[in-house]
């Protein structure tokens, strides 16, 4: 070694490197522009490795002016993060001995079975699924997996392995997982044969691999019986057929969102339950798009469940096996009128304190039966509640009721609707309207509402309102509550030939040639209240049940 004519900062000189050899040096022996220990120049293609990290670098160029070399870190070819067999088993790392874990197979029952010692713990929350190759090869193109998963019924539901918590008494565990067991296909594996366990996160990244050898024997590792697998998922929903599975049913011309699906998830230890469809862990494939207004229109749709963080399930498909699938198929048919409902929402004053209330009233489209419904409508969360001083602004709501919760004679369905609710003022005696509806919220929306009031005449009242003909009244007081229309057989809503005037508990019945007369609807009539009309049309066999309207009471 020679020193050559450059100075450093300390007023020392480098130690120059010019015998040929290759060399490998340490990281703190390299001239950086000042002597002391670090003084020596090395040759290109030199090493430089960092005793305590065990970090190498190449030498990659030397500044001819300072002699300062330039360093690329660099992994050896030896010093790899993938398995050969000549590295395996050629004595103790840190920690435990790499000889002391094995895996069990087991070839008196078919598929044979493989049962990594359960003593092997992987620590790690992100830990989620293993798998276990043949061999040091465990790329995707040509690694070999031996492991395989099987459900109950023996059909093979794919090759990862779901891992387990590891029961532990000491304190409570969250991510201290083992290797359950497992099956293969494979004969040809002896005694000592080497395989390489590889560990995976959810999203698919390689957290842990460790090498193993197979050892035949028919004692196998006892697996947790505790653990519990989903084994099914199913819909529950009023429209399934009742003859064949996976089919379901739709009447024409019910929102989509009406179908009120229920998804249920059923476990090993026979334990279920259940979510909504669209809730997040249930989505129904499919559905998007569709339009339940042509009849036998068949689509197929696809039931899928998100697999929560620790659970386990015998089939799983998808972006890291993290759903549940099912197909079904769905189909419109005749329309059910029983189902087919519509509220009728109207604001009512109670007091300065508290404000207005909304009271709900229900027809259904076969127009039989007519409900209070007030108490069983509910608010939903994503719009809210109610603000019932709330004056000025639009009130959106989104509403549900359980027709079962009406009325015996329907079936469990969830009937939603969207409304509009202004509150314009307290009730008075101008002729401002206190409140505006609008039955079915939509970017035109059809407000009902204006210029409607009932006139107070010393014991009875006139609903004419001003409305100078009867087709003017019905347009205000009856279309403009959006009455259900049988679209596939009428045009229009019917025209009704009565009226039914509800007020406190007193109902009376006039004709419609009455729309602008005076009439008696009840005791304690003063202004401020509501009175409710009951549209029908009367059939030589039945009273048709149309629509409500709601209007205020005013003293004029």
């Amino acid at each position: 070694m020679v020193m050559n004519g450059v100075i450093g900062t300390d007023g020392q000189y480098p130690i120059v490197d010019n015998e040929p050899l290759f060399r490998i040096w340490s990281i703190h022996q390299l001239w950086k522009g000042q002597a002391g220990e670090d003084r020596y120049v090395p040759k290109v293609k030199d090493w430089a490795v960092d005793p305590d990290t065990g970090e190498f670098w190449v030498v990659d160029h030397i500044d001819p002016v300072s002699l300062i070399p330039t360093l690329r870190s660099f992994v050896p070819g030896k010093i790899t993060g993938s398995f050969t067999e000549i590295d395996a088993f050629v004595g103790s790392g840190p920690g435990t001995a790499s000889e002391t874990y094995r895996v069990y197979r087991n070839d008196a029952v078919y598929p044979h079975t493989l049962a990594v010692d359960a003593a092997l713990h992987i620590r790690g929350s992100m830990a989620s699924y293993a798998k276990l190759f043949l061999g040091s090869d465990i790329t995707a193109e040509t690694g070999k997996v031996l492991s395989k998963l099987y459900d109950a019924s023996g059909h093979f539901v794919g090759t990862s392995i779901p891992l387990e918590l590891a029961e532990l008494d000491s304190h409570t565990n969250y991510s201290t997982k083992i290797v359950p067991r497992c099956h293969s296909t494979e004969e040809n594996l002896k005694n000592d044969e080497l395989v390489t366990l590889v560990v995976y996160a959810d999203d698919g990244h390689v957290v842990y691999k460790r090498q193993l050898l197979i050892e035949n024997t028919d004692t196998i590792a006892a697996i947790h019986a505790s653990t519990k697998y989903i084994t099914e998922i199913s819909l529950e929903s009023v429209w399934l057929s009742n003859t064949i599975p996976d089919l379901l049913q739709y009447p024409l011309n019910i929102p989509m969102n009406s179908l009120n699906m229920v998804g249920v998830v059923l476990y090993s230890d026979g334990s279920t339950v259940r979510y909504p469809v669209g809730s997040g862990k249930f989505e129904m494939i499919g559905m998007q798009g569709r339009l339940s207004s042509v009849e036998d229109q068949p689509a197929d749709l696809v039931l899928r469940y998100t697999l929560g963080q620790n659970e386990l399930a015998y089939s799983s498909t998808g972006e890291n096996n993290r759903f549940i699938t099912k197909p079904y198929k769905i189909v419109t048919i005749n329309p059910n009128h029983s189902v087919s409902v519509k509220l009728f929402a109207y604001p009512e004053w109670v007091s300065d304190a508290l404000g207005y209330r909304i009271r709900w009233f229900l027809l259904n489209m076969e127009r039989n039966v007519f409900f209070e419904v007030t108490d069983q409508v509910k608010f939903s969360a994503n719009t809210g509640a109610f603000n019932p001083k709330q004056f000025g602004y639009l009130q959106r709501k989104s509403v549900s009721v359980n027709l079962a919760d009406v009325s015996p004679s329907f079936i469990p369905f969830i009937h939603t609707q969207v409304v509009d609710i202004v509150l314009n003022q307290k009730p008075s005696n101008d002729l401002i309207a206190p409140w505006l509806v609008s039955h079915i919220a939509s970017e035109n929306p059809v407000t009902y509402g204006v210029d409607l009031y009932g006139s107070v005449v010393g014991n009875q009242v006139n609903f004419k309102s001003g409305f100078a003909t009867r087709e003017a009244w019905l347009e205000n007081f009856y279309l403009k509550t959006q009455p259900l229309v049988q679209r596939n057989t009428e045009l229009a809503a019917p025209e009704p030939t009565h009226f039914v005037v509800h007020f406190g508990i007193t109902q009376t019945e006039y004709p419609l040639s009455q729309w602008d007369k005076p009439v008696a609807i009840g005791s304690n009539v003063v202004p401020g209240r509501n009175a409710y009309l009951r549209f029908i049309k009367r059939t030589p066999t039945s009273d048709q049940q149309l629509s409500w309207a709601g209007v205020t009471l005013k003293q004029l």
